[in-house]
């Protein structure tokens, strides 16, 4: 179909590295595909704004795809701030202990932008990128969805071990041991290279050891290249990791 095209000129153009005219193509692309597609075009040409310095209108256009899905999220830093500390709180209260339960189309419309916007987000608006995370993880541990609830606690593994400190470090070990858990059943290359993320950078924050930090790093790499080429930030993150290691080992 010719929305179908479009769409795919438009990862073409993504692809390219052209981040302001790839989500214009997106956003053209969802004005002429099904209602049912249109808010996936909509998500991709958040991020593409995002990732192409286009702060203003990617985080305008990122509010309007999150409230599409029923996630609001407040105006006021302060109460931004207060929303991501109770997040935070349930999180510390419940574990990284995760459950079985039923999620419909919405719900799992709701994991994927999440995860979509939060990294995006993270070089511009840091507060609500945490909030996101923080969100993210706590809907995945509901949810029975294996990939998401890894993902999420993957990066929760990142985020704790780079805020520090002594009780962040246990939070960040003890989500590490769960991601280990649920990495081993899984048993996918996109398992995998997400474990050794979370290894890396529990490794790489929490006790400074290079050498231990950079072989994981190096491996997640090399999975999310070969078996998952769209797995841009996450491929940034490794690259991000093997600098640091390589400047203080040489």
């Amino acid at each position: 179909s010719e929305s179908g095209l479009e769409g795919k000129l438009a990862d073409a153009v993504a692809n390219a590295g052209r981040g302001a005219r790839a989500a214009a193509a997106y956003l053209e692309a969802a004005e002429k595909t099904p209602s049912d597609r249109a808010p996936q075009l909509r998500l991709r040409a958040a991020q593409q704004y995002l990732r192409s310095g286009r702060t203003r209108a990617g985080w305008a256009l990122a509010r309007i795809v999150l409230a599409a899905t029923g996630v609001h999220v407040p105006t006021n830093q302060s109460v931004t701030t207060a929303v991501l500390l109770w997040e935070r709180a349930k999180l510390r209260t419940r574990g990284p202990s995760f459950a079985s339960s039923a999620h419909d189309a919405r719900s799992l419309s709701r994991l994927n932008t999440l995860r979509a916007l939060a990294p995006e987000l993270a070089t511009h608006h840091l507060v609500t990128s945490a909030l996101l995370q923080a969100r993210y993880l706590n809907e995945a541990l509901r949810a029975d969805h294996p990939e998401h609830t890894l993902q999420a606690l993957a990066w929760e593994v990142y985020n704790a071990s780079v805020m520090g400190g002594t009780s962040n470090e246990r939070w960040s070990a003890e989500v590490l041991d769960t991601v280990c858990l649920l990495g081993s059943r899984m048993d996918t290359p996109y398992a995998q290279a997400l474990t050794l993320f979370a290894q890396s950078a529990h490794q790489l924050f929490t006790g400074r050891k290079f050498a231990d930090a950079s072989r994981p790093a190096l491996a997640a790499k090399d999975l999310f290249a070969q078996h998952y080429p769209g797995a841009y930030w996450e491929r940034s993150v490794m690259d991000f990791f093997q600098l640091v290691c390589l400047e203080f080992t040489g």
